[in-house]
């Protein structure tokens, strides 16, 4: 299904007659077209021949990163329509542009640009008033099959019903929701056959109309799909609806193969299924761990797709990640003697040591013994960081079949490009552990205990 938006556009601060000063002025304000179809945006921005916009654009796109494409388009206006508002772009990314002498629509030629997302401004619809619903992509289906029976007659009717046991709403903070499916069909009178097709979402309920909250609330949910299912859950539409205004969100996702099995919590040694997990207390953990638990599961899943040596280096990563901010608590020595009895000990040791060096550089020999040196000799050897984070996190370093030292020694060789010096063997296996680690890494920023270490790997 196609949607269109007649727009007007104005790049306040582009000059585009510096590139091409042999033609018409561009004017200040360009009207446009906005095409939304199932998979993508097109945005055309119309122009008369003679302005040349079409090389005025392309010699200043190239001259940008294409990732801030939107912060420079500004909406001046959307043409009298009974449902849009406004539209926004900022955030959009370019895709991809196109120009030529046969992109023509009536008088007026165009400049074609493919974008990532678009967000639009809607009239509100009262029955729908504070509550979301969040597409997500086909690749994304068994987020919600779980959740629902196949379709079956009932008294020569058809229906499709959510589980009996799978039909409530979970909580985040102020908020519910719950995977489901949005049913839509096609028929005709001239074929034998009628279609449904089931549109899988996340529904939300809101308490509240703070729409940063709102996406927030259903960013951290999507993370944590993204985690249980080891793949990017993504949301292709999402639509707000407040009461002054409906948000649409258009995005374009990317069609990936998620066929392969997820093996959810089990590997981390936690049997739940989706609705135990989604049930278990780790809103208020995630939302205040947001930052770092988002980073952490796209890391997570990224090491799923690629090679052996870039999986262990992600998932080291990993563990670097949720170490970050840790710090130990630095011990004392017991020192035996009095502070004035310690200095004379430590003045005794300075006449000592300056014999060491020569007498020109005793001066300063003496500065770093009375500052940094001498400050350190009161403190004990620092533990390993890693081993005593992950005994913090009740993982019990000195059970482990792989020491820290050992997975210290594969990532140095991996990133100091001695790969030779590590067998595919041991990757596979630390790959193994590290996965396990992560995992419950992961499960610990969410607030949940349930998990077993497996420390058992492949011979």
């Amino acid at each position: 299904m196609e949607h269109y938006y007649c727009i007007d556009l104005s790049f306040p601060i582009i000059d585009f007659d510096q590139y091409f000063l042999k033609s018409d002025k561009t004017p200040s304000v360009m009207h446009s077209h906005l095409y939304l179809r199932e998979n993508e945006i097109e945005l055309r921005i119309l122009f008369n021949p003679p302005t040349h916009f079409d090389y005025k654009f392309s010699t200043w796109l190239s001259s940008i990163n294409s990732k801030k494409l939107g912060e420079y388009i500004h909406v001046s206006s959307v043409s009298p329509n009974q449902v849009l508002l406004n539209v926004s772009f900022a955030g959009s990314q370019l895709i991809g542009a196109t120009s030529g002498s046969a992109q023509y629509e009536g008088d007026l030629q165009y400049y074609s640009i493919k974008l990532n997302t678009v967000k639009l401004y809607l009239q509100p619809i009262k029955e729908k008033l504070n509550t979301g619903d969040f597409y997500l992509s086909p690749n994304s289906f068994k987020v919600v099959s779980g959740f629902y029976s196949t379709l079956f007659q009932n008294n020569d009717c058809f229906e499709i019903r959510r589980y009996k046991d799978k039909d409530d709403f979970y909580s985040i903070e102020s908020a519910t929701f719950r995977p489901e499916f949005e049913f839509g069909y096609s028929d005709s009178v001239k074929k034998d056959t009628a279609t449904i097709k089931k549109t899988p979402k996340i529904h939300f309920n809101y308490n509240e109309t703070n729409e940063e909250k709102c996406f927030q609330y259903s960013e951290t949910v999507k993370y944590i799909l993204s985690f249980y299912f080891h793949f990017e859950i993504e949301y292709f539409v999402a639509k707000l609806y407040f009461k002054e205004h409906t948000i649409s969100i258009k995005s374009v996702y990317q069609d990936r193969n998620n066929d392969k099995n997820s093996l959810g919590l089990s590997g981390f040694g936690n049997q739940w299924n989706l609705d135990a997990f989604l049930k278990a207390d780790w809103a208020k953990k995630a939302l205040s761990n947001q930052k770092k638990l988002f980073k952490a599961v796209e890391l997570f899943n990224q090491s799923h797709l690629v090679d052996l040596s870039s999986r262990f280096l992600l998932r080291f990563t990993v563990l670097e990640l949720c170490m970050g901010g840790f710090s130990q608590e630095k011990e004392k020595f017991t020192l035996l003697l009095s502070k004035k009895e310690t200095n004379k000990k430590y003045k005794e040791a300075l006449e000592l040591l300056l014999k060491t060096v020569p007498i020109e550089e005793r001066c300063d020999f003496a500065k770093k013994w009375n500052g940094t040196a001498r400050n350190k000799l009161v403190y004990r050897p620092m533990k390993s960081t890693i081993e005593t984070f992950l005994n913090s996190q009740s993982l019990p370093v000195n059970d482990f079949p792989i020491t820290i030292n050992e997975l210290k020694e594969t990532r140095d060789g991996l990133v100091h490009g001695y790969s030779d010096s590590v067998d595919s063997l041991t990757i596979e296996k630390h790959n193994i552990f590290l996965y396990r680690i992560c995992g419950i890494l992961i499960l610990n920023l969410l607030g949940i205990k349930e998990w077993n270490l497996y420390t058992e790997l492949i011979k």
